[in-house]
């Protein structure tokens, strides 16, 4: 799964779960207060997953081995 990809779907799952959550607490400012905070959470800690989505950065290239005792034209 691409790493756009899954941010997306995170987004989206958290906005589904924030419209249900007020619709069906509707009637109840408390409660709408609670949810919100709780989803206000959520999203903080959005950032940090997102984070641990992106593919390592590749390691760079190491430079072939010289040899210790030098060439035989060296000798």
């Amino acid at each position: 799964m691409s790493h756009a990809l899954a941010v997306v779907l995170i987004v989206a799952i958290m906005a589904i779960v924030f419209v249900i959550a007020v619709r069906s607490l509707r009637s109840t400012p408390t409660r709408i207060a609670v949810v919100i905070t709780a989803i206000i959470g959520f999203v903080v800690a959005l950032p940090p997953v997102i984070e641990a989505l992106k593919d390592p950065a590749p390691a760079a290239p190491s430079a072939p081995a010289k040899p210790a005792g030098g060439t035989a034209a060296q000798r």
